[in-house]
């Protein structure tokens, strides 16, 4: 009900206010104006409170400093985007394509300030645009190929909290199928919090796929490790809804 009435709300093009001299500034090679242009861009969602999805190329702008080697600056830029999204509501889902990547980048950060700042950000997203966006063009998939143990740990923590309560039909399948090669690699990874939090997504995974097509891509993989992975697998299947 929230979101319909916040969806009849006026709100405000700021398309105008995000100028060429703005963007020059935000990607300036001193952190310092960089920040200063951040800060501005600040003023702006604030005052404006509602604003349309139409944002010019704040978006690509934004995803280079959500990656800023300045850990400050990513921060400010993770903050800046939860409150685009807030002030945006599900308009927000139009830049997914653009921002989640570098969600995704931060949430494997070595400081945990920045992972909890990348969580929220994630999660307010999802909770204003809904999460179909998320699972589209393996872009979780091509995280949990590349990522550090923090990010595998953290994506697969998130994953395990969320894929259970999204309809199955609300998320794309091909997209969920790309994950389990990296599911089967991480329940048997050598970090214990991968491991872990890996076996704990196993559930979420199965009530979109289901078991036997879970069952299948065990061909796949190596003798080794299809003991530890069938366990995990057969652990879950009792708990399908």
């Amino acid at each position: 009900g929230s979101h319909m009435m916040a969806d009849l709300l006026p709100r405000v093009d700021i398309a105008p206010q995000i100028t060429e001299a703005l963007l020059k500034e935000m990607s300036d090679k001193d952190w310092k104006t960089r920040n200063e242009g951040l800060t501005k861009l600040q003023a702006i969602i604030s005052e404006a409170r509602l604003i349309k999805p139409s944002i010019g190329d704040l978006a690509p702008a934004l995803a280079h400093r959500l990656v800023d080697s300045n850990a400050k600056i990513a921060q400010t830029t993770l903050a800046i985007c939860e409150q685009l999204a807030t002030a945006m509501g599900a308009g927000c889902r139009n830049h997914v394509r653009n921002l989640f990547p570098g969600f995704l980048h931060a949430l494997g950060d070595n400081k945990s300030f920045v992972r909890a700042a990348a969580l929220n950000c994630i999660n307010s997203f999802g909770e204003k645009g809904g999460y179909k966006e998320f699972f589209e063009s393996e872009m979780i998939a091509d995280a949990l190929k590349g990522g550090s143990p923090a990010l595998k740990t953290e994506l697969w923590a998130w994953l395990a909290d969320k894929l259970p309560g999204l309809p199955p039909k609300s998320v794309s399948k091909e997209d969920i199928h790309s994950m389990v090669p990296h599911l089967y690699a991480h329940i048997c990874d050598r970090n214990a919090d991968v491991r872990k939090n890996a076996n704990e997504a196993v559930l979420g995974i199965m009530i979109h796929l289901g078991f036997d097509a879970m069952n299948r891509a065990l061909d796949k993989q190596k003798p080794a490790s299809k003991k530890d992975i069938l366990a995990a697998l057969e652990k879950a299947r009792p708990n399908l809804p």
